[in-house]
């Protein structure tokens, strides 16, 4: 978070709506002070739906996460000021992809995805909580970036699947371990690919905590 609002939204709760290692990281890495509880939807949104608009997918789905841990929140009796909620899938050729299934469901998208360009479409959601834990306000962006892969052969490619790296993120790599050397060239957001776009996540939360009056001016 920006440094001149940090000790202010300190002040603040906050809860992450993930249990999203990168995620978590991110949040720290910038000074934030926050709670974690993880999204129990279980995004089953068709892919039919939004067929061609990917960035509108991930934006829904995070949002359905927003939804569900302010929600969980509210249940459970416990108060909140933000709710951070996140999400991220691939885009190429007209395709979306998630998390794989299984080693072979990684093996194959890396296989599609190697030697090529495609789309790391991330979407990032905050929620505003009144005193009565009440979302009165989510505001959401997305952030897509375009990475282009090595070329790789199938042994590299089944070396990375047997990292294990593969199984818990989107496309099937991550790109702040391994999954980096399998990169030949990223244009936009580094941290929209590890799983949240810190510089959008700062451009609707600040603005959104000073309309409520929950930080001061600068």
């Amino acid at each position: 978070m920006l440094p001149v609002y940090l000790q202010d939204v300190n002040k603040l709760k906050i809860v992450l709506g993930s249990t999203s290692f990168g995620r978590r990281q991110q949040l720290e890495m910038v000074g934030l002070k926050f709670d974690t509880l993880g999204s129990k939807y279980d995004e089953n949104l068709p892919f039919e739906s939004y067929s061609h608009q990917p960035e509108e997918y991930v934006k829904e789905i995070a949002r359905r996460k927003l939804l569900d841990v302010s929600a969980q929140l509210k249940d459970l009796k416990q108060h909140a000021d933000v709710v951070i909620t996140g999400d991220t899938l691939i885009h190429y050729q007209g395709k979306m992809y998630i998390k794989p299934k299984d080693k072979e469901d990684a093996f194959a998208m890396l296989k599609t995805l190697c030697g090529h360009t495609h789309q790391c479409i991330s979407a990032v959601w905050i929620g505003i909580l009144n005193s009565n834990q009440e979302l009165i306000e989510a505001i959401g962006d997305v952030v897509a970036t375009n990475l282009t892969f090595r070329p790789l052969t199938d042994a590299e490619i089944r070396a990375y699947v047997d990292t294990g790296e593969s199984l818990n993120n989107s496309g099937s790599y991550m790109i702040d371990g391994n999954g980096a050397t399998l990169i030949e060239k990223l244009e936009g957001c580094y941290y929209a690919v590890c799983g949240l776009p810190l510089g959008a996540l700062a451009s609707i939360m600040i603005p959104a905590l000073k309309k409520h009056k929950l930080i001061p001016d600068a």
